[in-house]
């Protein structure tokens, strides 16, 4: 059966899913992940009170609208979502039990995924003016960067690279000091939550991460993806979107001499630059460097990217 629930109903759940399933009883807590690391969809929405009248938990004086409100609303893995709904299991689920499951599932994520978004946003709201405040600092040397990504440090024949990377790290510094901050909290957003290598999430998961449910919203969330387009910062769509369709964090543009790399141990974009005795590769692995860094700070992750502060990717290399 189709199913049509109002403007932001998916965001507001996805928001307080925690990407995991609601489903807990007793000792029993599923900690099946609704959008894998592959990115493949595995939840689904279950009813409360019963979607019809002749369905679990069936409440006939509810209309449509009170039964697809995000209140009698939870995402499931489609094991639990089963389970819940089979016809010997409707005195075990009852209606207050799947309302006690869905608040205590809630209450996990109500402030904690949305506290990284509402600071960035009360930041971003602030005068244009104070915008300087936020230029950062270039990396001096890029040495813990350079430590993750494994990139070679003493090889004559890939040492431009490692220069030319620096030079194309710190000209991503510049650029992200330049960009409104409503757009660095986005790029905040798809480099926690996005996976794999290029960094990369759905327009899906990237709305359900987001603290306001209306569509005024997803128009500045598609404004933001458009200014990462036209910086060279991401690439994907932005208009006419649809939740399924990705968006990708786009490597460092490393402008180096045609002889100083070995193609095949830098895989990426290869092209000319406009001074035809150089070439162009994607500076290999960057944000997946970056997240590493990261590893899950929110702190560290505001600092770099919304204070456009890369100091963190320098080091002494042999830590």
């Amino acid at each position: 059966m189709s199913r049509y629930y109002k403007s932001g109903t998916y965001r507001q759940l996805w928001t307080l899913s925690g990407n995991q399933c609601a489903y807990h009883y007793g000792k029993d807590n599923c900690r099946h992940a609704l959008i894998d690391e592959n990115g493949a969809f595995n939840g689904e929405i279950a009813h409360i009170v019963g979607e019809s009248d002749n369905g679990p938990r069936a409440e006939k004086s509810w209309s449509d609208d009170m039964r697809n409100a995000p209140s009698n609303l939870m995402i499931m893995c489609g094991y639990h979502h089963s389970m819940i709904d089979k016809r010997q299991n409707w005195s075990t689920y009852t209606v207050q039990r799947l309302r006690d499951m869905k608040r205590q599932h809630e209450e996990k994520y109500r402030n904690g995924i949305s506290q990284l978004w509402e600071t960035m946003e009360r930041q971003a709201r602030m005068p244009i003016d104070v915008t300087a405040q936020f230029i950062g600092e270039q990396a001096p040397n890029i040495a813990r960067l350079v430590q993750i990504l494994e990139l070679p440090e003493d090889d004559a024949v890939e040492k431009e690279y490692n220069e030319q990377y620096m030079l194309a790290v710190n000209k991503l510094q510049e650029v992200l000091s330049k960009i409104p901050l409503r757009v660095r909290s986005t790029l905040a957003i798809i480099l926690k939550y996005g996976t794999g290598d290029p960094i990369e999430i759905s327009w899906h998961e990237l709305t359900a991460h987001t603290v306001n449910y209306d569509d005024s919203n997803v128009r500045d969330i598609q404004e933001d993806v458009r200014v990462l387009n036209k910086n060279g910062i991401a690439t994907g769509p932005y208009e006419n979107i649809d939740d399924v369709l990705m968006i990708s964090l786009r490597e460092p543009r490393v402008f180096i001499s045609d002889t100083a790399v070995r193609w095949d141990d830098y895989p990426g974009e290869l092209g000319y630059s406009k001074n035809r005795d150089e070439e162009v590769v994607a500076g290999y692995g960057f944000w997946r460097g970056l997240k590493e860094i990261v590893d899950g700070d929110d702190e560290l992750l505001r600092e770099m990217i919304h204070g456009a502060d890369f100091t963190a990717l320098s080091g002494s290399g042999g830590e």
